[in-house]
């Protein structure tokens, strides 16, 4: 799901999360702790103390620049087959391990067969749709 604001030009991530910051910075003043450390790092895969506060600083105005792209789903997971495994979830917090089915273009979510089914086993059809989705573990994780 691509943001546009009323402009018609794509949202980078500083405007996206410009209230966010604002209020991390006035409340606690613990930006790196309560933003940068879960939201920026991680998309450089790095982790802090692995480099210097001046470097962090220089990733960070990189990635604010960057366009915004909702990360409910993970984009691997639009490429998965019919009965690959997926772990989904409604509030990103609690997941659940499923199979596949196919992802929603239209809604932008993950449709998973319900109830542990496969194509194969699911005779009913029933399948369940959410807004989040990410690939297992290899070591079978949620």
């Amino acid at each position: 799901m691509n943001h546009i604001p009323q402009g018609g030009t794509r949202m980078t991530n500083r405007e996206r999360y410009r209230a966010e910051i604002i209020t991390c910075a006035k409340e606690n003043n613990e930006i790196c702790k309560s933003f940068v450390v879960p939201k920026i790092l991680p998309y450089f895969g790095i982790k802090c103390g692995t480099i210097e506060c001046t470097a962090c600083i220089a990733l960070q105005n990189i990635w604010l620049e960057k366009e915004y792209e909702d990360t409910r789903i993970q984009p691997e997971v639009k490429r998965l087959k019919a009965d690959d495994k997926v772990l989904v979830s409604m509030d990103g917090v609690h997941w659940q391990r499923s199979y596949f089915k196919e992802y929603d273009a239209i809604s932008g979510k993950v449709v998973v067969f319900t109830d542990g089914a496969t194509s194969w086993s699911n005779n009913d059809c029933a399948t369940r749709k959410f807004s989040y989705a990410k690939l297992p573990e290899e070591n079978g994780g949620k």
